[in-house]
């Protein structure tokens, strides 16, 4: 009997919305995104009232299978779930979630939009690689400055001229080296690997003495597997949405040099033609005016966050739009 009567309810539920229209924009509003995941957390799930309205405990709706999506017209938040062969659409209203019983599909996320690119749909990155869309190079620049400085620490070249009574350092030896930065990026598409965007930096701090070079190397990677799902046109255009719901430190970002880098070195060179910028690094404490030292504190990177990237693969272009 309880079979029966829960079979009825299905039943009752299903012809009032399988066939309902969803359409719905991809939430990235912090505020929003707070407001709806504190619903999802606190209010009772229930389908709408009557006689046959009841009750869910969360985990009875399974997995999410779509991010959260306002409907443009309602404002309304939404979100999809599938437990087996069961699939709920839950509208996040005030004081109650609303739970409606909806067909499932292979693509529940087909009509998920991204709010001022509607010509983008949802897509495996499997589907795009399976177009033989390939990759390609950006954020490649190589450059290096020759730097001089004083071949020992600070602290000896003044106790030495203390000692010697020297009125200045020009009688002290001297040695160039050489600073090299070398950026590298790319995109890579293929049915394996999915879609990849690597980049690299890393700064050479050349021999400077019987002093060894030091290296500083920074990578990061975006990766977004086969069996997951971007956004794609027809245009060889793929949008990366970052997870809104990820802490920052957690999210995908880009690098780029930091300008006080070149600036920095620029400037460290046009002085080296003239007199040493520079000191043997010290062994004794941090010896702030040391070669290494000072190349080493120079910012050389910068995070860049984003919500959305596009990646343009016919013009070798990637873009932060927000």
């Amino acid at each position: 009997m309880i079979s029966f009567i829960r079979l009825l309810v299905w039943g009752w539920i299903g012809v009032f919305s399988a066939n309902v229209a969803w359409s719905g924009e991809l939430v990235l509003d912090a505020e929003t995104l707070k407001v709806v995941t504190e619903r999802a957390r606190n209010q009772p799930y229930r389908t709408k009232g009557g006689v046959f309205s009841r009750e869910f405990m969360s985990f009875e709706l399974g997995a999410p299978v779509t991010p959260y999506a306002k409907d443009p017209a309602t404002g309304i938040v939404s979100r999809r779930f599938k437990e087996d062969s069961c699939c709920f659409e839950v509208s996040f209203l005030s004081g109650v979630n609303r739970v409606k019983r909806i067909q499932c599909s292979d693509q529940m996320d087909s009509d998920l939009r991204v709010s001022g690119h509607p010509e983008f749909r949802p897509v495996k990155v499997s589907g795009i690689a399976a177009t033989g869309e390939g990759g390609f190079a950006f954020f490649n620049d190589e450059r290096s400055y020759t730097l001089t400085g004083f071949a020992h620490d600070e602290a000896t070249i003044r106790m030495d001229q203390y000692v010697l009574g020297l009125p200045d350092r020009s009688t002290f030896p001297r040695r160039n080296f050489e600073v090299a930065v070398r950026t590298r990026g790319s995109t890579s598409l293929d049915s394996k690997s999915g879609l990849q965007i690597k980049q690299g930096f890393q700064m050479r701090i050349g021999k400077f003495g019987f002093m060894d070079p030091r290296e500083k190397n920074f990578s990061t990677s975006i990766i977004r597997k086969p069996s997951e799902r971007v956004f794609a046109d027809q245009k060889g255009r793929i949008l990366i949405v970052n997870d809104p719901l990820l802490p920052g430190a957690f999210r995908d970002s880009l690098i780029e040099t930091d300008s006080r880098l070149t600036s920095t070195l620029s400037d460290l060179e046009r002085r080296s033609k003239v007199e040493p910028v520079c000191y043997r690094d010290s062994g004794w404490g941090s010896g702030e005016l040391g070669c290494h030292w000072i190349v080493q504190a120079i910012p050389s990177i910068l995070r860049v966050p984003f919500k959305l990237l596009l990646i343009d693969i016919k013009s070798s272009l990637i873009q932060v739009l927000e």
